[in-house]
């Protein structure tokens, strides 16, 4: 059902639309401020991405191709990042038919400001309605890992579909991911990474059986890896050896994010497997892939030098905030997304009753609508919406009776939110 009773707010100068991250997974996360007109995540947490490439080999080639002609030989696929000067302000290049780009020159220490940097490369999708422009949407894929460059050409297309022509969309990669400099590489080429990784095979985590051992042990070894790779002083990056775009999720950028913002915990094996049966309890399918991330994280030796602890909550905020989440995410869970808005006040939930992690999963023309009014028009949906979906993950279409009847807009809306499903590969494997 989709109640059709909305809230009014103020129209927004500042807003937040997310998929909350789930709290009770064992380790704690900073959170970030932006200083936009428009902030958004909307892909949220692709963390269960990372699980499945690194239990079910998920590669990029198995991903839908980018938006846009950035594959058409001798055009934006030729675009060199690399070739692009990293400055210390926001110097826009053109790229990738009609976008722009840039490599922003940031300190790794804000407390030492001269000492080394970080090139953050930064991808953005200008708004097509000049008339009505309405400011500037950062998009955050999550992960944490996710190349927000490679989000905005893969889904920023659609995503503009959803939020209306008069908003920029903008991503960038975080700190040791996609084309950002250096990246966070633990091995010296993918030929060593494979060799890793073949040695775990098509073995999944266990609590009740010798794969502790084995998973434990690997962790360890690959902390200690990073440590002497990674770890200490930051490490000049060897620009010159045309390092792969990291977005394809075989690096060790998540660990080094999740597990150096993180609580830093001891490894305790008996305290290990009692959060397993905790874990597993909740499912038995999952519990392999969120169970590996505690592992690491107490093996994990390099700590952030200084991290947001809290508070994760507000009692105001500039606006309201607009929750989102799928009513059966097995990553994102929907008591998770209650507590995330109970943290804030006056925040909206809405609710979407599909499968799958986040709301994109599912196309869905009442979610849609909803986001394009809040961010158009500072509405919040009405307390207890509950929005259908137009198909879901493996079954496809539950009602074409409807479908024939749709304005132009309106087909053209649900095509790219078909789009959108696409591009979050989460389902696949499973």
């Amino acid at each position: 059902m989709d109640n059709s009773k909305t809230v009014r707010v103020p129209r927004p100068r500042s807003l937040l639309v997310f998929e909350p991250f789930p709290s009770s997974r064992g380790w704690a996360w900073p959170s970030r401020r932006a200083n936009t007109v428009f902030v958004i995540a909307l892909a949220a947490q692709l963390l269960v991405l990372f699980g499945i490439n690194h239990y079910y080999g998920l590669h990029e080639a198995d991903l839908p191709p980018l938006a846009g002609d950035v594959s058409a030989p001798g055009t934006d696929a030729d675009f060199d990042w690399y070739a692009l000067e990293p400055k210390r302000g926001l110097a826009w290049v053109p790229c990738y038919s009609g976008q722009k780009c840039a490599r922003l020159l940031l300190p790794f220490d804000y407390d030492t400001p001269d000492g080394p940097t970080t090139a953050i490369a930064i991808r953005m999708k200008p708004a097509t309605d000049k008339k009505n422009y309405r400011g500037t949407i950062f998009l955050n894929p999550g992960g944490p890992g996710g190349s927000g460059t490679e989000f905005v050409g893969r889904l920023g297309k659609n995503i503009g579909d959803v939020v209306g022509p008069s908003f920029d969309l903008l991503g960038f990669d975080p700190r040791g991911t996609g084309f950002t400099t250096p990246v966070a590489w633990c091995f010296n080429s993918d030929s060593e990474r494979a060799i890793w990784t073949t040695q775990e095979g098509h073995q999944l985590l266990n609590a009740s059986d010798h794969s502790v051992g084995l998973f434990h042990a690997r962790a360890k070894l690959l902390g200690e890896r990073c440590q002497t790779r990674i770890g200490g002083d930051p490490i000049e990056c060897k620009c010159g050896d045309r390092p792969d775009p990291a977005f394809r999720g075989d690096n060790e950028v998540t660990f080094a994010i999740a597990c150096g913002d993180g609580d830093e915990r001891a490894w305790d094996l008996g305290e290990y497997r009692k959060w397993y049966r905790g874990l597993e309890a909740q499912s038995h399918l999952m519990a392999p892939m969120w169970g590996i991330y505690w592992m690491q994280c107490a093996e994990w030796p390099i700590r952030a030098k200084s991290r947001w602890t809290g508070p994760l909550a507000a009692k105001n905020t500039s606006h309201p905030i607009l929750v989102v989440s799928a009513k059966y995410d097995p990553v994102t869970p929907l008591p998770d997304a209650r507590n995330v808005q109970k943290r804030y006040a006056g925040a909206g939930l809405l609710v979407q009753d599909s499968y799958g992690h986040c709301s994109l999963s599912s196309p869905s023309m009442c979610t849609a609508k909803h986001v394009r009014r809040y961010f158009e028009e500072g509405t919040l949906p009405a307390d207890g919406t509950l929005c259908g979906v137009e198909e879901l993950p493996l079954v496809g279409k539950r009602d074409s009776s409807g479908l024939q009847a749709l304005s132009a807009e309106d087909a053209q809306l649900l095509e790219s939110l078909r789009g959108l499903s696409e591009g979050m590969p989460v389902h696949r494997g499973i």
